[in-house]
């Protein structure tokens, strides 16, 4: 959460390899869909999703039921367990 660092609380695809999608703390890094694009398309690619506990509601949370629902086995969620 320092400024001009790669991971300053909202990572920069521009700045940090690997990453698709310019999300945050804003709860929309898990229904950005790449796994199921992935899935739908046969692609042999897999996701990773790095989130907070803070934000498994709302929309992530029915993106999480939606990946179990179509069995989704390449996609990883991380979740940093803060507690806040």
């Amino acid at each position: 959460m320092q400024p001009d660092r790669r991971l300053n609380g909202r990572p920069n695809r521009q700045y940090l390899s690997g990453g698709e999608a310019n999300t945050g703390p804003i709860g929309h890094g898990l229904p950005t869909d790449t796994a199921i694009a992935g899935q739908v398309d046969g692609a042999d690619f897999r996701t990773f999703v790095l989130t907070g506990d803070g934000e498994m509601q709302g929309s992530n949370r029915e993106a999480a039921m939606t990946a179990g629902q179509r069995g989704l086995r390449n996609l990883t969620v991380i979740i940093d367990r803060t507690r806040l």
